[in-house]
């Protein structure tokens, strides 16, 4: 079972590296890193030494700026995937973020996905949601028209963390706003198309990952409608395969261990406190992790992992 893994990263280096030997195995994985261009001297810091050289590990020099959010996350998420379509060497391409860990072996991963060859693994509701507490205002990320990543980016010239956040408030007030006054503005979904939402992370076949590259280089509309939606990293891929002939062999799932019980607008760090968790949970992977604090807790978990051989 050859195993593409995309991971998207953009602080601590040094936990990339983590992750990369963790589920390092020669000749059955690959890595595909997106580092956020924001973080300008990522690549140049000296904890990546230890894979920069590795023949199976990848960094994508045509870097996006990403931004919470925005199309930008999706394009990022793209670019990986067509590097590993274009090579063409595997079966699963597993989406992860530079924050998260295993929890189970590799020999237990690759058992996983041995046992569900066929399947695509994608966490999803249709919307409006009848799960998952996402608000009563779920469908304005699809009905209004949004233009985050250019607004984020005009905000972050400023240099000012507290003007960003009170920008980012004013423009989703005034944009929200505007559509509840004028209902006649809100966009129409795609034609042929009902909305799904889910968590962004992902594993799906190496065909299903062709089909949908192919569908977007035949359907720009569909690129250029999400560009416009406020969090389309949670809409675009879920959308797309479960209105695709692969709807029918998706498998619910996030495969990720998390912790939303703080009521944050984000995972909670893990520490140790959390192993007993990690360890009694079905999922393959968690997130996240901060090697600011989570030290101990990867230790732990690689030491654990580390037995069953």
């Amino acid at each position: 079972m050859r195993i593409a893994y995309l991971i998207l990263a953009h602080k601590n280096p040094s936990q990339l590296v983590e992750l990369v030997t963790a589920l390092d195995v020669p000749g059955k994985t690959r890595f595909y890193i997106h580092a956020d261009q924001r973080s300008a001297d990522f690549l140049d810091n000296p904890s990546l030494k230890p894979i920069m050289d590795r023949e199976n590990v990848f960094f994508l020099r045509d870097r996006v700026r990403v931004y919470w959010g925005g199309f930008s996350i999706v394009e990022a998420t793209l670019q990986l995937l067509r590097q590993a379509v274009d090579e063409g060497e595997f079966q699963y391409a597993v989406l992860l973020s530079g924050q998260d860990f295993p929890i189970k072996s590799n020999r237990h991963i690759e058992s996983f996905f041995e046992a569900h060859e066929g399947k695509e693994i994608i966490s999803y509701t249709s919307l409006p949601p009848k799960r998952w507490g996402w608000g009563p205002y779920i469908m304005e990320r699809i009905e209004l028209y949004w233009q985050v990543d250019g607004v984020s980016h005009l905000l972050e010239m400023t240099g000012s963390k507290r003007l960003q956040r009170w920008g980012w408030g004013a423009y989703s007030r005034l944009t929200r706003s505007a559509y509840r006054y004028a209902p006649s503005l809100k966009r129409k979904f795609l034609p042929g198309f009902v909305p799904y939402g889910g968590p962004n992370w992902f594993a799906i076949s190496s065909h299903c990952a062709t089909y949908a590259l192919n569908y977007l280089r035949e359907h720009p509309e569909y690129c250029k409608f999400f560009a416009h939606t406020l969090n389309p990293d949670e809409l675009f891929l879920q959308t797309l395969v479960l209105n695709s002939p692969y709807r029918d062999h998706v498998v619910d799932d996030a495969l990720r261990f998390t912790d939303w019980e703080t009521g944050a607008s984000s995972p909670r760090v893990l520490t140790s406190e959390d192993f007993d968790r990690l360890i009694a949970s079905d999922s393959l992977y968690a997130r996240k992790f901060d090697s600011t604090k989570s030290l101990d807790i990867v230790s732990r978990i690689r030491s654990h992992i580390a037995l069953d051989v």
